[in-house]
């Protein structure tokens, strides 16, 4: 049965099928973000000319890693835990063994490879965010179609066998 204001895409889910699926979307835009962060440092480290390879000049690396005005004021706090089993993107293998160009066209070349793939992953990521805020809606909808559908969000008491 239609809700009052349901797209047709959502009209079969229940809503807890609704939850599910937009807690999913989150936990896939979580892992496209982490990706997305390690990209974006890697084309940054690349392009600034720092080594990857550990050195005793560390202090370079992390002048270049810090460089951004964000990391001189206050961040958000973000989940950077690297996950199993987030899927592998199809790009970025071929990318990774591209380590420390040795001249400046490879340096480029990586670079401009990288940020594509920065690009794709950021595309992704918004369009998850997009789906994610249209799941959000709908559950809002239903809520206010039927308030009584909030407290099915709340834990449930157990009962303790007597």
């Amino acid at each position: 049965m239609d809700q009052p204001g349901s797209a047709p895409d959502w009209a079969d889910l229940t809503l807890e099928q609704l939850r599910a699926y937009r807690r999913a979307l989150e936990a896939e835009e979580s892992k496209v973000s982490y990706w997305w962060g390690v990209i974006k440092a890697r084309a940054d480290v690349t392009q600034a000319g720092a080594s990857l390879v550990a050195t005793d000049d560390d202090h370079a690396l992390s002048s270049v890693l810090c460089r951004d005005p964000a990391c001189t004021g206050r961040t958000p706090m973000l989940r950077l835990c690297r996950d199993d089993d987030a899927p592998p993107f199809p790009d970025i293998a071929p990318l990774w063994v591209r380590l420390d160009p040795p001249d400046e066209v490879s340096r480029t070349a990586l670079v401009a490879d990288l940020r594509q793939v920065e690009a794709r992953l950021l595309a992704y990521q918004h369009d998850l965010e997009d789906r994610i805020d249209a799941a959000m809606a709908e559950t809002i909808l239903r809520y206010q179609s039927d308030p009584s559908l909030c407290l099915s969000a709340l834990p449930q008491e157990q009962q303790c066998a007597g």
